[in-house]
């Protein structure tokens, strides 16, 4: 019986990981033309632009527009539970968008602002 158990939980960890995998390779594509906000490792809401994340932040316009989306339609989403998923992001935009730590995923290291 005790076998059993094990196996069970050894494919359970299994099946878990796979799914996490999944879930943060989904995440990537979205945060890579977007921002998703929601409950790490478990479930997200997400805004997309039409340009990439990167090319957003290469310009005042899009810098402009991505601390007016947070501040305007995702700040208010939140709660307690749900983040701001991404993590290409440069903590300063998030904290000039009015996003608090503890409100967002901690950006790259090599993401600066």
């Amino acid at each position: 019986m005790a076998l059993e158990e094990r196996i069970n939980d050894l494919l359970y960890d299994h099946l878990q990981k796979k799914d996490r995998e999944k879930f943060n390779k989904k995440l990537a594509k979205i945060t890579d033309n977007g921002i998703a906000y929601g409950i790490p490792n478990d479930s997200y809401s997400y805004f997309t632009f039409n340009h990439s994340m990167e090319k957003f932040l290469g310009n005042i316009k899009g810098i402009e527009h991505i601390k007016n989306l947070i501040r305007d339609k995702i700040i208010p989403k939140l709660g307690t539970e749900k983040i701001i998923l991404n993590t290409n992001i440069p903590e300063k935009l998030l904290l000039e968008s009015g996003l608090k730590k503890g409100q967002y995923a901690q950006p790259k290291a090599n993401i600066n602002g």
